[in-house]
């Protein structure tokens, strides 16, 4: 079942969710990783937050895999 942000349930949001560390793929995984957590993270923990090269780049790595 399709669903989008309009009629999507908080329940169903949730679960999908939840289910999403388990259909990435292996290849995928360190992008994922810096993506979701050593990315921001970093940000949180700068005075003005900028990204750097590599984390664009990192960034980039992954849309380029996830929309190829």
């Amino acid at each position: 079942m399709k669903h989008d942000s309009k009629t999507i349930s908080r329940a169903v949001f949730d679960e999908k969710l939840q289910s999403y560390a388990s259909t990435v793929p292996a290849k995928l995984a360190d992008l994922e990783k810096q993506r979701l957590e050593t990315i921001p993270h970093a940000l949180a923990e700068r005075e003005a937050p900028l990204l750097t090269k590599a984390e664009v780049q990192t960034l980039v790595d992954w849309k380029l895999y996830v929309y190829a």
